[in-house]
């Protein structure tokens, strides 16, 4: 199999900032910022033959690709367009025409991009896996909750995650001797909107590397290589691999229901069109604020 389905999203290793966007912090101290917020290198440290990738262009202290226009982390500032730092100080002070603005030049059309490279993806090989492609300091930053620092976090999605490819990549990487863990520190995976739960065609994952393991020459090589072999691995896994489960419960409820079922039966909605269940059936999961990268229903949590 080739690998021209898979789709690498990079959002957050640029640290590019326009003359335009105006802050509150001295030079110094908004590199240093950047510094702590950037997932360095992960445009290079993630490469797998094949594949596509997408990088955000800007800094996330710009514009933050991966949370919703109205996020949770509004809160404590750090929502789609940053106020605040990572100590809770001002950034910046900006209008709402001006943060719209903002949306309109990096947010939408980024997500636009993936989404067009998902649908062609689909529309060539009836198939799609994204890999959100992260890494994370080894010292938690102020408002992580979750204090774990594992090797390798592997964020998931119980639609567009099945346990084939979890499964797959954490022994890969266990396999080479990394920490691996499920969902901690942080949690989720990015999926375009108009694929999220509803097309279990498209697969996604969320790998996020320890930044201490490639901070030497030597240690970027090994990493590098050693992703590169998982995604080679997950890249094999079929995305709706459980479909032979859900047409046996569908059968099931037909025989059960003769007047048939709702018509998005092989996406995991099961019961008789107009039964209150199928409402329950797929419901986004609530986001969560122990994480700077949400499992947003999509954008993409992180």
């Amino acid at each position: 199999m080739t690998n021209n389905h898979v789709i690498l999203h990079v959002p957050h290793s640029s640290t590019f900032v326009p003359d335009d966007c105006q802050f509150l912090l001295s030079t110094s101290r908004l590199a240093m910022e950047i510094e702590k917020l950037t997932d360095h290198y992960t445009h290079n440290l993630f490469d797998c033959n094949g594949a596509s990738k997408l990088v955000f262009p800007v800094s996330r202290l710009v514009v933050d690709p991966e949370r919703f226009i109205d996020d949770p982390m509004e809160s404590v500032g750090m929502g789609v367009v940053y106020t605040h730092t990572t100590d809770g100080d001002p950034l910046r002070a900006i209008s709402e025409m001006d943060r719209l603005t903002l949306i309109d030049t990096y947010y939408h059309p980024h997500h636009n991009k993936l989404t067009r490279m998902v649908d062609s993806c689909l529309e060539q090989h009836d198939q799609c896996l994204i890999i959100d492609c992260h890494s994370f300091s080894a010292q938690p930053l102020p408002y992580e909750l979750d204090r774990n620092r594992p090797d390798i976090c592997i964020g998931t999605d119980t639609f567009h995650t099945n346990a084939k490819l979890k499964d797959c990549l954490s022994a890969a990487f266990e396999a080479q001797g990394y920490l691996v863990a499920i969902d901690s520190p942080f949690s989720g995976t990015l999926v375009p909107l108009k694929h999220y739960r509803n097309d279990r065609r498209v697969s996604s994952v969320m790998i996020e590397v320890n930044r201490s393991l490639y901070a030497d020459p030597n240690g970027f090589t090994r990493v590098q290589s050693d992703l590169s072999h998982a995604i080679l691995q997950a890249a094999a896994i079929v995305p709706y691999d459980n479909l032979g489960e859900i047409i046996r419960l569908a059968l099931g409820e037909q025989s059960t229901h003769p007047q048939g079922l709702n018509s998005s039966q092989t996406h995991g909605t099961l019961y008789p069109v107009g039964d209150p269940r199928n409402d329950d059936q797929l419901q986004p999961e609530k986001p969560k604020l122990n994480s700077h990268r949400l499992m947003r229903p999509r954008a993409g949590w992180r």
